[in-house]
């Protein structure tokens, strides 16, 4: 199966183009913090090409600038071309699925759940987060846990009669 799933910081504004066919094709940056740096405190980063398709990629264009937060989830692509030298080369590029706006507060971001597009424009009535830029549902709270002594139709078992 591949399937890879990213969470990080566009590293340039996405760069559009229409395909021969007539497709829309976006490329971008992902920078993606390690969890352990080189050192204690030195964080490390893997950077990642992405490519989305379609209205993904209309999206990508329209609402992502540098420094956004995204969570991404695609499939690993390898390219091999030959290079200006003469040597062949292999690339890995993300082929885009499915994209998420997270909240980052990064440059370009306003407080209200706007994003500005490419164009310089807001895109009103979008929320800080939500599948290809859609708002989501507010999060529902939690049932509270029921109080200790009730513990509905479970019965205290003695830690001696535990297999393990």
């Amino acid at each position: 199966m591949n399937k890879i799933f990213l969470i990080g910081n566009l590293t340039r504004d996405p760069e559009s183009r229409t395909s021969q066919a007539g497709n829309q094709v976006c490329r971008f940056g992902l920078a993606v913090s390690r969890r352990r740096g080189r050192q204690e405190g030195q964080p490390e980063a893997d950077f990642f090409n992405c490519v989305a398709f379609g209205k993904t990629a209309e999206i990508a264009q329209r609402y992502l600038l540098k420094g956004r937060k995204v969570s991404i989830m695609g499939t690993l692509t390898l390219n091999t071309f030959d290079g200006q030298d003469g040597q062949r080369r292999t690339s890995a590029d993300v082929a885009v699925d499915e994209l998420e706006f997270l909240p980052s507060g990064a440059p370009g971001q306003s407080t209200d759940g706007t994003y500005p597009a490419a164009s310089g424009t807001a895109a009103q009535g979008q929320n800080t987060g939500g599948y290809y830029g859609q708002t989501q549902p507010r999060p529902v709270e939690a049932p509270k846990p029921a109080a200790p002594s009730s513990y509905a139709g479970f019965s205290e078992v003695d830690e001696d009669e535990l297999p393990f």
